[in-house]
């Protein structure tokens, strides 16, 4: 005998239960609820979720890029930094200047001595004892202390430029320039040659292993430190039919009388370095 109990109206004349059970009578209004729910949120929620998300990613986004940004403007400065330091620690280290070889002199051979030739005695001259004895004049200009010699400038002595320097003699004769600049194409160096005269003008050669330009060049002293180099020209004439853009270097007298160089090239504003040595 079973213990379910039905509903009255339910129960059949064999005893049984008729019609579907109690608990289906709240459980299919709770599936077809949270069918249309589901419904909604996938209509709408999601939808929501989905677009709300994107400003997000885009923002993370710019503020990467802006960071990338900012860090590179700040490695450039940090580079900018270190080449003025690296400028400066290279004017005050000393030039090594190499002694010049002293040619060898070959040794003389020794001849065997000759036999001295018996030597026919001078005659004496007698002395009149009424003629004193009189020392010999000598001249003015042999009593002066003679001016010594300027010494020999050196080659490879770096330029000196003079506290009050009242012309450009200082400067005058041939000068090497050596630069960080290289032909872009073999990666070789690139050097400056100067020439002066006792004014400031001159001549300038450009050389590398591909070409060799030349142009006119001046100087002249701004104030009592400051010696600026420039060529006449914007661009130089090569023998490779091409042009070599001009350039203006800027000399800043250092508490040793060194001077400290920068050149700066005419088309680009490109910046390089630029020690002055003596040929």
């Amino acid at each position: 005998m079973s213990n379910h109990r039905c509903p009255v109206a339910s129960v059949r004349p064999n005893g049984q239960c008729s019609g579907s059970p109690r608990y289906l009578h709240w459980l299919i209004p709770l599936s077809v609820l949270l069918a249309a729910l589901f419904i909604v949120l996938l209509a709408t929620g999601f939808r929501v979720l989905l677009y709300t998300s994107a400003p997000g990613v885009v923002a993370r986004t710019n503020n990467d890029w802006q960071a990338a940004l900012d860090r590179e403007a700040d490695l450039r400065r940090d580079l900018a930094l270190l080449q003025e330091q690296w400028l400066g620690q290279q004017a005050q280290c000393p030039a090594v200047v190499t002694p010049p070889l002293k040619p060898v002199t070959p040794p003389v051979p020794l001849l065997p001595p000759l036999a001295e030739k018996p030597q026919a005695e001078a005659p004496v001259e007698p002395i009149s004892p009424s003629t004193p004895d009189e020392p010999p004049e000598t001249p003015e200009s042999a009593l002066l202390p003679a001016d010594p010699p300027p010494a020999p400038i050196q080659p490879d002595t770096p330029l000196v430029i003079p506290n009050q320097p009242e012309n450009m003699e200082f400067l005058k004769g041939c000068w090497r320039s050596v630069t960080d600049l290289f032909d872009t194409r073999d990666k070789k160096p690139i050097q400056h040659e100067y020439c002066f005269n006792q004014n400031g003008a001159g001549q300038v050669r450009v050389i590398s292993e591909s070409f060799i330009c030349k142009g006119k060049i001046n100087a002249v002293m701004q104030g009592k430190k400051k010696l600026v180099i420039k060529t006449l020209n914007q661009s130089l004439g090569c023998n490779n039919q091409t042009r070599f853009s001009g350039w203006q270097v800027i000399c800043q007298a250092q508490a040793n009388g060194k001077a400290l160089c920068q050149g700066v090239n005419y088309k680009d504003k490109t910046r390089f370095s630029v020690t002055l040595l003596r040929k």
